[in-house]
């Protein structure tokens, strides 16, 4: 599943923005992973969001053209939730697709339940997986990849004619097995993406988005950059070009998060945060269609770093996400993310010019730019 922006509009009327909207149907979830972001959406754990909810949403703005589904864990709701907001996306003409993020544990132990709601066309379909002990069926049982080979496997069985991709969280505890993850993905003939830890959650502590630009840095020198999806999108923000999460400035133009209790948030980091500051009013921006809200561009707080920032030629790629600006204040772990990023700028600009990886990234962008013209009749 790869996700990539290309020429939004931040001027285009509300009716027509190409948005995108984060849905966290429910809080359940069928596995127990240590650090998990999204412990604390509602106080009923029992809450699920009402499709009227997304409803709303498209008819405000049609022209959405991602629903990313996420949690919990999305299979925890029923085949029935997915297959109505499918039949009203195809009954209403949107272009929207929906994009979900599972661990397929209930897709594994009961396939034919699924099966014809991820073979739909409508459909993406993203898991994760994880080295060390993180990442847990039960308190005591580890998610070890033999298991996830083997929910791979039932995947391709039942559903071979959809790619899949595999996210993988990194933190300071795993961090040594980084690469590890991008061999997998090449081994199993997938493609990975690597995300930093949020502080949200039972994530104590952010993983410093500078580190993972080191382990960036390695997976190019070692020739393995088609396994992994992120470390293309660098390129493109060193030289300027608007990109999707987690390195965009912009993303309350065009991004939205909606809670299973339908608290509404501008992006689904804050969303777990249920950060006051960053939440919408869904009646006024929705329902009544008032004005457009920027909340995090007009929050002072979360626009830079450091002062010192401003002079930086990284001010861009540092700052980028305003949610991470935020969690490495909180976590006074400025500086250490700024010693990491001058060690490494020589590096980076070096990667951003190399001629074989701007060939790839251009081949990437005709292949979405062709995706984003299918149609559904």
């Amino acid at each position: 599943m790869k996700f990539n922006m290309y020429h939004r509009d931040f001027e285009q009327t509300d009716s027509q923005k190409k948005m995108s909207l984060i849905v966290k149907p429910t809080e359940a979830c069928n596995f127990s992973c240590d650090f998990c972001s999204s412990t604390e959406l509602v106080e009923d754990k029992k809450e699920r969001l009402e499709l009227k909810r997304i409803y709303e949403f498209l008819e405000r703005f049609p022209e959405t053209d991602r629903i990313f589904v996420v949690g919990g864990d999305p299979l925890m709701m029923s085949p029935k939730y997915y297959l109505e907001l499918i039949n009203h996306l195809e009954e209403h003409n949107y272009p929207a697709l929906i994009s979900m993020t599972t661990n397929l544990w209930d897709f594994y132990k009961k396939p034919e339940k699924w099966t014809a709601i991820l073979a739909h066309p409508r459909v993406e379909v993203g898991t994760s997986f994880q080295y060390g002990e993180g990442r847990k069926i039960t308190k005591d049982l580890v998610f070890t990849e033999y298991m996830f080979r083997l929910v791979v496997k039932k995947f391709k069985k039942y559903i071979p004619h959809k790619e899949l991709c595999f996210l993988a969280v990194v933190n300071k505890e795993n961090e040594h097995l980084a690469i590890d993850h991008v061999y997998l993905a090449k081994d199993m003939g997938m493609q990975c993406r690597l995300v930093y830890a949020n502080k949200s959650g039972l994530s104590g502590e952010p993983y410093p988005l500078s580190k993972l630009y080191k382990i960036f840095i390695k997976i190019w020198k070692l020739g393995l950059v088609e396994y992994e999806q992120t470390t293309l999108s660098i390129i493109d923000k060193l030289v300027g070009v608007e990109v999707a999460c987690p390195l965009s400035r912009n993303c309350d133009h065009w991004m939205r998060s909606l809670n299973p209790d339908g608290r509404y948030f501008t992006c689904g980091p804050l969303n777990d945060d249920l950060d006051p500051e960053n939440e919408i009013d869904f009646d006024k921006e929705v329902i009544k269609g008032e004005k457009f809200h920027l909340p995090m561009q007009m929050n002072p707080k979360n626009q830079y770093l450091k002062q010192e920032c401003f002079g930086c030629e990284m001010f861009q790629v540092c700052n980028g996400c305003r949610k991470h600006i935020k969690d490495l204040k909180d976590s006074n772990m400025v500086e250490e993310h700024c010693t990491n990023m001058k060690s490494i700028i020589g590096e980076l600009k070096e990667m951003s010019n190399d001629e074989d990886l701007l060939i790839m990234q251009k081949e990437i962008d005709h292949l979405s730019r062709e995706n984003e013209k299918v149609t559904y009749q």
